[in-house]
């Protein structure tokens, strides 16, 4: 029998951060009560207010769960959200990336190139943390594209030379960079540049830079995460500002097509 949402407690085992606190203020529609485990956050205390931040789980009994801090709590259903980590078995390992959910991983020229083995031949898609998502990845692929079919090219490791000493620099100096960044402002405005930088290279042909979009997006966010999705934004290429539903995100439940169209 599947389980009823309504009135149950529920613990998200995971770190604070946004896209989970996203799903804490979801099921705050439906929940009793909701245990988000993580360091203080702003999105913790912005939150939904049937959402308690709680540390270290260190038992289960039955339907009890300890916390270190020596409370308990009786939940229904714990959920573990996994997050982005990315793993690639499959490959030998000097063609393997093994990252953390980062804005520039270590070893891919242009976010894309793989330079630890493989010759230049293995590339990546969408490896970074992300600002930008669908749109730096189109970006990527234009990039992969040209450098497949040979619009430029890049030294191999047989010849080792001055431009590939300039890949490999240009990878240490961008994660220096993304080392020193001190808030989502500036991860927004890092990102930004790396999309600029791979539309000048492979001649995208389009402006993308939307950092004025997201820089207010994430002030939103930052405010309420309830409310956040209500805001509309003005098109960068054609100047049109979509419409603001009748129904507040956390409110519209129907989620179908002809629900969404006539808002």
């Amino acid at each position: 029998m599947p389980l009823t949402l309504r009135a149950r407690k529920f613990l998200r085992w995971v770190p604070a951060y946004p896209q989970r606190m996203s799903l804490s203020s979801v099921l705050s529609t439906a929940l009793k009560t909701s245990f988000v485990r993580g360091k203080q956050s702003p999105w913790v205390s912005r939150g939904p207010h049937r959402s308690q931040r709680k540390q270290l789980l260190t038992k289960i009994e039955g339907n009890t769960v300890h916390f270190k801090d020596g409370t308990t709590a009786d939940v229904d259903v714990i959920i573990l959200c996994t997050g982005y980590h990315y793993s690639f078995p499959f490959l030998e390992d000097e063609l393997r990336l093994k990252a953390a959910n980062v804005l520039y991983p270590a070893g891919l020229y242009k976010g894309t190139l793989w330079t630890r083995g493989g010759n230049n031949k293995l590339l990546y898609i969408g490896m970074q943390a992300q600002y930008y998502s669908f749109t730096m990845f189109d970006a990527q692929a234009k990039w992969v594209v040209d450098y497949i079919t040979g619009e430029f090219s890049v030294p191999d490791k047989q010849n080792y030379g001055e431009r590939l000493q300039q890949m490999d620099c240009q990878v240490i100096f961008s994660r220096s960079r993304m080392d020193d960044l001190k808030d989502a402002d500036e991860q927004i405005d890092f990102q930004t540049t790396y999309m600029a930088d791979l539309v000048k290279e492979s001649n995208y042909g389009y402006n993308l830079d939307i950092s004025e979009f997201l820089h207010a997006w994430f002030k939103y966010k930052m405010a309420d995460i309830t409310t956040y999705r209500d805001h509309s934004y003005t098109s960068k290429h054609t100047g049109t500002k979509s419409p603001v539903r009748d129904i507040p995100f956390m409110k519209a439940f129907d989620d179908s097509m002809q629900s969404f169209l006539k808002q």
